[in-house]
C-alpha cells in the first residue's frame, strides 16, 4: 500500500491531521528514505471518530510497540498502526507543535490528494524536542534548507 492510499482515506473522511517527521522533512527537500508516516491528529472527539473510520477503510491493524517504544506507548504519546506493509505512527500530542501550529499547516498535492504538512519552522521545533540522534541530524539539515529558502527569497 502506498502513502497516497493513507492520505486519500484521511481526506475522504475529512480527518484533521498534520504530517510530521521524516515524511514532512522529505517534502521540504531532506534527502532521506522513510518507511513510515508520522501524523498528529486534532484531538476533538468527532475528528477521532473520523480517523478510526479512515483506519477501518484502510484495513489498518493496531501494532503493539517494541520494548524501546514502550515508554511512548504507555505515555499515550503515540500509537502505531500497520496498513499493509506501511507504518502509521499517530501522535496525540508533540512537544513543539502548538495550537498556533495548526494555523501554519501547509497543504500540498500528492498524487491528486491534498496532504497537510507541518510548517518547516514547526517541523524543526518538533524534531528539536526529541533525543534521537537521527532527529538531531535532521534538524541541522532542515535548518540549512530554511536558510537556503530565506536566501532564495531575497
Amino acid at each position: 500500500m502506498k502513502f497516497a492510499t493513507i492520505f486519500r482515506s484521511l481526506a475522504a473522511e475529512k480527518v484533521r491531521y498534520c504530517v510530521l517527521g521524516r515524511t514532512a522533512a522529505v517534502y521540504y527537500g531532506l534527502q532521506v528514505v522513510t518507511m513510515d508516516i508520522d501524523i498528529i491528529l486534532s484531538s476533538d472527539r468527532a475528528n477521532t471518530m473520523r480517523f478510526f473510520k479512515a483506519l477501518r477503510r484502510m484495513g489498518a491493524t493496531f501494532q503493539l510497540p517494541s520494548t524501546m517504544e514502550m515508554e511512548l506507548f504507555e505515555s499515550q504519546k503515540v500509537s502505531r498502526f500497520m496498513i499493509g506493509d506501511l507504518v502509521l505512527d499517530v501522535l496525540k500530542w508533540q512537544e513543539g507543535f502548538s495550537t498556533a501550529s495548526w494555523t501554519r499547516v501547509r497543504k500540498a498535492r500528492y498524487l491528486g490528494t491534498t496532504v497537510r504538512i507541518a510548517d518547516l519552522h514547526d517541523l524543526i521545533q518538533t524534531k528539536s524536542q526529541t533525543p534521537r540522534r537521527k532527529d538531531k541530524a535532521d534538524v541541522r539539515a532542515l535548518q540549512k534548507i530554511l536558510i537556503n529558502q530565506k536566501e532564495t527569497r531575497k
